[in-house]
């Protein structure tokens, strides 16, 4: 992977086949505008707006939201269970 490469959507579509909408972060205070991009009513990944007069940063909780309502990680924790020793 490289520095520039988000892992979670890494090989998962290409920028064709993506719809893109409008959103703002409703996150943070400064309801900074987003791109999000949706594949087949998948949220693929979450990107700000970038303007030439304006760069907006985002945080990580904002562009990695999408993941915990994708994988339902309440009911399918994420846990190595080896090598913490978690019963589940």
């Amino acid at each position: 992977m490289g520095a520039l490469t988000s892992k979670p959507y890494t090989f998962k579509a290409r920028s064709w086949e993506l719809r893109v909408f409008p959103f703002y972060d409703l996150f943070s205070n400064f309801l900074i505008p987003l791109r999000i991009h949706i594949r087949c009513n998948d949220i693929l990944r979450i990107l700000p707006v970038s303007n030439a007069m304006h760069t907006f940063w985002i945080f990580d909780h904002v562009r990695f939201s999408y993941d915990s309502y994708q994988f339902q990680r309440l009911l399918n924790p994420f846990a190595i269970r080896n090598k913490f020793n978690i019963n589940l």
